[in-house]
C-alpha cells in the first residue's frame, strides 16, 4: 500500500518547493502536484493541511494479526498516537477526507511515504497505518520520526527556559523602576556613573518593554 514518491512542483498552482513533514490532505486540483504511488496517478498536495509531524506523541511499529491472501503474513506498519491538539487536527482532516472523499497523504522529507483514503470518521485517537515496506525500512522510518520528535521536546524544554529567563527579566527591570521612587536622590549609581534619576528610570522601563516584546515573540513561535 505504500512506497515513496518525489514531490514535483506545481506551475499553475504553489509555489511551495519543499513539503514540511507531516500529513496532508490530498486534492485533484490545488497545491503541490506529486505522484502518489499508492494511487498511481497524479494529485495535489494543499500545503495549508499540513498537520505536522510533531503533532505525534509516540511512534512504533507493530504487526497486526491478520492474514491477507491467505499467506498467514503479519500486516506491518506504525502505530501512531497524537498529541491532544494533533488528535483534534488528525479528527477534522478525516473527517474532510471522509466526508468529501479525499485522501490524505505522509510525507517525510520532501517525500511521500503513505497515502490513504479514510473509510470512517477516526475518535479513538490512535491511528495504525499499514505500510507494505520491508521491516528494515518501516523500523528506519519510526526511527526518523522519533527523532523528529526528540527535537520538539528538546525545542519545548529550551523555549521555556527562554520564556521563563525573560519573565525574570520584565520583573527586575520593573522593580528597579519601582525601588527608584523609594530614593531620596538625584541621581543613582548605574555601571560605575553617577546618572539622573528619571534617565535610571526611563533606562529601565525600556528594558522592561523591550524584553517583554521579546517575550511575546517566544510565546508566538
Amino acid at each position: 500500500m505504500s512506497a515513496t514518491g518525489i514531490c514535483q512542483q506545481s506551475q499553475e498552482t504553489d509555489t511551495t518547493s519543499h513539503l514540511k513533514s507531516g500529513f496532508y490532505i490530498l486534492n485533484d486540483s490545488v497545491g503541490v502536484k506529486v505522484f502518489v504511488p499508492d494511487f498511481n496517478k497524479l494529485q495535489y498536495v494543499n500545503t495549508q493541511t499540513l498537520i505536522p509531524i510533531t503533532a505525534i506523541k509516540k511512534c512504533s511499529t507493530v504487526g497486526i494479526d491478520a492474514t491477507f491472501g491467505n499467506t498467514g503474513e503479519k500486516q506491518f506498519g506504525l502505530n501512531l498516537t497524537f498529541t491532544p491538539n494533533g488528535d483534534i487536527k488528525m479528527q477534522i482532516a478525516t473527517d474532510i477526507a471522509f466526508e468529501e472523499r479525499k485522501s490524505i497523504g505522509l510525507f517525510i522529507d520532501n517525500k511521500i511515504i503513505n497515502a490513504f483514503y479514510v473509510n470512517s470518521k477516526i475518535r479513538n485517537g490512535n491511528y495504525f497505518l499499514a505500510l507494505n515496506l520491508p521491516f528494515a525500512e518501516i523500523k528506519k522510518l519510526e526511527k526518523k520520526i522519533n527523532s523528529e520528535l526528540k527535537k520538539r521536546n528538546k525545542t519545548v524544554v529550551l523555549t521555556a527556559m527562554r520564556k521563563t529567563i525573560l519573565i525574570i527579566g520584565v520583573a527586575l527591570a520593573l522593580v528597579n523602576v519601582v525601588y527608584s521612587f523609594m530614593r531620596d536622590a538625584e541621581t543613582v549609581l548605574f555601571f560605575g556613573k553617577d546618572i539622573n534619576i528619571w534617565v535610571y528610570r526611563l533606562i529601565w522601563a525600556f528594558m522592561a518593554v523591550l524584553i517583554f516584546n521579546a517575550y511575546r515573540k517566544e510565546a508566538k513561535k
